[in-house]
């Protein structure tokens, strides 16, 4: 079964979660500053050195599997497995053969 993601597809997604990565932490930055500054003088150098730091990588975490998300909803699927994270087997049923995620194909009725 052909996987949806090539290995062109692949490296792409690796390319833009970099840029989503950057683009994301300054963001977060600029988000982090903006909530940290009214409170500068109240809180201490390392509080608000913390909320910008926590803004920063939570930005750049998000920017950073986006690419693998939106690429996972433009292909018909919700996204899950897919990124830089790895492929989705494509089977998001929940059925696979007995195996964890489903019921083990039984459908309620009878024995």
């Amino acid at each position: 079964m052909e996987t949806p993601l090539t290995n062109s597809g692949q490296r792409t997604v690796r390319r833009y979660s970099r840029y989503g990565a950057v683009l994301g932490a300054g963001g977060g930055a600029i988000v982090g500053l903006l909530v940290s500054g009214p409170h500068f003088a109240q809180w201490s150098v390392g509080l608000s050195l913390a909320v910008i730091a926590a803004f920063l990588l939570l930005g750049g975490g998000l920017g950073y599997v986006s690419p693998g998300l939106a690429l996972g909803g433009t292909a018909g699927g919700s996204g899950a497995g897919t990124g830089p994270f790895g492929v989705s087997d494509g089977d998001l049923s929940g059925h696979h053969n007995g195996t964890s995620g489903g019921d083990g194909g039984h459908d309620g009725h009878g024995s």
